[in-house]
């Protein structure tokens, strides 16, 4: 457990401030009048300098190892939460957010690095899915109880004590997580980086993650910001009814990802491979996706509650990929994974907005014409890099287990 509880608890941050937007837009348009592009510019800022921290980020994890990677990393996001607090313009919301996301960076994949380290691989699906639950945790504190606690404190305020709570579990892994001899690379700068081109020409590698990574941006786009809007102007929910249907979306990722864990672990030992399991559950996250599409709100919840449960079990391409590439190479491994992901997220979180923008409609509320076409142009995308990566094909993992 020294890895799971500290790095799952800056984990919970990490999700809780990728979240909190969809909660806090109203009083942010209000307050800023932003419009719909403006709202997903501001809100991607977080998946943007995320991701591009992330190959730095893996380098930083393979060399120093997570626990004073992530304990620096906690502080920047703490200086962000202030920013963003304090913030009286959209360039200055935006530069707290950017820093946020910065701050962040680190906080599943310091879990994974964490794990890499101190479990073994066969037990890597369910300790990982274990850490992305936590993490869930933190998604489902962004909604009901933030909707709760603005009833009694202003937005400002809830981003000061978040302030707080971040450079408190900053020296909480400090304090509590031992070093584990051997966790940092010996190897020089040079020769990590030029380790990478393991990792990059390997086509196992990409035919297991590109539309993992495009199916997850855009899952991680409607969490953190579009799908309250879709629930209040297509599904006509009042403001609880928003806040209850993202807790229990959030929820239903919580749960999922902890029990699709441990049943890829158990499929695993009967020869049912975690990528299969991926491929499952895109597909039926493609289906509910097009029933939003569609405008199909008699069951707006439940689809919302399945969407997150299918989202969950995308995170399993981390156990695919830490089980296949060596451990010295697993923060590298994941963190770019996780750089075309929240590219993803960022392109697509603009996007949806920019899309929304060029339909009629006030600051308040957007048509149902324009969430229908965000959403249909978005399962486009998804659509053509699944057939890519199930496509039948040579076998992409050779039987002697050597990185290709």
């Amino acid at each position: 457990m020294a890895s799971i509880v500290p790095f799952g608890a800056g984990y919970f941050f990490g999700y809780l401030y990728r979240v909190i937007n969809a909660v806090i837009a109203p009083y942010l348009v209000a307050e800023f009048s932003l419009s719909p592009a403006d709202l997903g510019f501001l809100t991607s800022a977080y998946f943007m300098t995320y991701a591009a921290a992330q190959l730095p980020l893996g380098v930083l994890l393979d060399r120093y190892g997570p626990r004073r990677t992530q304990t620096g990393m906690l502080c920047i996001a703490a200086a962000g939460a202030l920013v963003f607090g304090l913030a009286h313009s959209l360039t200055m919301l935006t530069v707290g957010r950017a820093l946020i996301g910065l701050g962040l960076c680190g906080g599943l994949m310091s879990c994974l690095k964490a794990n890499a380290l101190w479990w073994p691989r066969e037990r890597l699906p369910l300790v990982n899915g274990i850490c992305g639950g936590i993490g869930a945790a933190g998604a489902l504190a962004g909604t009901v109880p933030v909707e709760f606690a603005l009833g009694f404190i202003d937005w400002h305020t809830l981003f000061f004590i978040l302030a707080l709570g971040t450079v408190a579990v900053s020296l909480f892994i400090f304090v509590t997580v031992p070093e584990k001899p051997g966790q940092g690379s010996t190897a020089s700068l040079g020769t990590q980086i030029r380790e990478m081109r393991a990792i990059y020409t390997s086509s196992f590698y990409w035919r297991t993650t590109a539309f993992v990574c495009l199916h997850q941006g855009v899952y991680l786009a409607y969490q953190a910001l579009w799908l309250a809007p879709w629930l209040r102007d297509v599904a006509g929910y009042d403001r609880l009814q928003i806040a209850n249907t993202l807790f229990c979306l959030n929820l239903s990722q919580f749960v999922g990802a902890i029990l699709v864990g441990g049943l890829a672990e158990r499929l695993q030992r009967r020869g049912i491979t975690p990528r299969a399991c991926n491929i499952t559950a895109i597909a039926v996250s493609l289906v509910v996706q097009t029933l939003f599409a569609s405008g199909v709100t008699e069951f707006a919840t439940l689809q919302a509650i399945v969407y997150a449960f299918a989202g969950a079990a995308t995170l399993l391409v981390y156990s695919i990929l830490n089980q296949h590439f060596p451990p010295h190479l697993a923060g590298r491994v994941n963190t770019l994974q996780n750089m075309m992901m929240f590219s993803t997220a960022f392109a697509a979180q603009w996007g949806i907005g920019a899309i929304i923008n060029l339909f009629p409609g006030g600051p308040m509320h957007y048509s149902t014409a324009a969430h229908q076409t965000a959403f249909f142009v978005m399962i486009g995308f998804e659509l053509v890099a699944f057939v890519y990566c199930v496509w039948p094909r040579r076998s992409i993992i050779p039987a002697s287990g050597r990185v290709i």
